[in-house]
């Protein structure tokens, strides 16, 4: 099926429908569950967040996708990297989004985000929730200081503990101490491992497509002279069915018919011109008689010409 794709459509990022197509069938397998928003640009894909159990992810995919990363909006769930209506700056979310290429796998990269949304490390703990104490988070009057100091005071968190709004803006501040506990996280480290599985197999892909792509052209030239061929053959067939109709109106029965009678009407008219001039003594008797005799003979000859013609079709 793909061979059949590439063959109509090529292969390219910018403006591929296939390579769109491509990435939208990823989304889908990760993602079983999800609701089409509108086919082929808007997917909303569920989170299991147990304090808002109505927690939807919204990937938007622009035009010019998947030539720039999809647009994420968070639904139903307040979150640091969500402005007031929700939207996500992606590059922020990981150096895979902040480096984006067509060929990433988007489908990978958003369950690898959604899974870290549905973590308490990424949502906004309710005050019952157990979390870092406060004491070890500096917290200073003066905006400008507490910003720059705070990654800088802060310990990387364990995996296992939940984490405050106020710990999640500091890891946010922080990328690398953000990365690394992103990537202690045994989820991620599965995905990792899961990635570079994809990785291999795509660049498997990748040289089968490669070997595909030389077979089509290949197989593009042939059809090519093929077609040429075809166009001359065609174009020979119809002069000689162009010929072969005017020599068929040319020898028809009622065309040779036509022709016998008028050069009966011809002979007619040229023995009463011989009359004529023997008449008016413009033509002695000897000529006379010579040149009537063939006008007659031929005009009996002609008359039984066209008789046989009517009555077998032939002569």
């Amino acid at each position: 099926q793909n061979r059949a794709l590439m063959l109509s459509t090529g292969w390219s990022s910018q403006g591929n429908p296939l390579l769109r197509q491509h990435h939208i069938t990823s989304i889908r397998q990760y993602f079983p569950s999800l609701k089409v928003e509108t086919e082929g640009s808007a997917y909303l894909l569920p989170l299991q967040v147990e304090a808002y159990p109505t927690a939807t992810l919204r990937v938007i995919l622009p035009h010019n996708f998947p030539s720039v990363p999809p647009n994420l909006q968070l639904l139903n769930m307040p979150h640091p990297l969500a402005d007031g209506n929700g939207y996500i700056n992606v590059s922020r979310v990981g150096r895979e989004f902040n480096q984006w290429t067509p060929h990433h796998n988007v489908g990978r990269l958003l369950f690898e985000f959604s899974s870290l949304l549905q973590r308490p490390v990424l949502g906004l703990v309710s005050t019952a929730t157990p979390a870092r104490p406060l004491s070890s988070i500096p917290v200073s009057s003066n905006n400008a200081s507490s910003n720059s100091n705070r990654s800088e005071q802060i310990p990387p968190p364990s995996v296992d503990e939940h984490l405050s709004v106020e710990q999640v803006t500091c890891l946010l501040e922080d990328p690398q101490k953000f990365q690394e506990y992103f990537d202690s996280l045994e989820s991620v480290r599965k995905m990792n491992s899961k990635k570079r599985e994809i990785i291999e197999k795509q660049e498997r892909a990748t040289a089968e497509n490669a070997a595909i792509q030389n077979d089509i052209e290949k197989i593009q030239t042939e059809i090519h002279s093929i077609i040429q061929d075809y166009e001359k053959t065609c174009s020979l067939y119809d002069q000689q069915a162009l010929r072969q109709q005017q020599i068929t109106q040319r020898f028809s029965p009622l065309a040779l018919t036509s022709a016998l009678t008028e050069h009966s009407y011809a002979v007619e008219e040229e023995s009463e011109s011989l009359v004529s001039d023997l008449t008016n003594k413009s033509l002695d008797v000897a000529s006379f008689v010579e040149k009537y005799t063939k006008l007659r003979q031929d005009y009996h000859s002609t008359q039984m010409k066209a008789h046989r013609l009517q009555n077998s079709g032939g002569f």
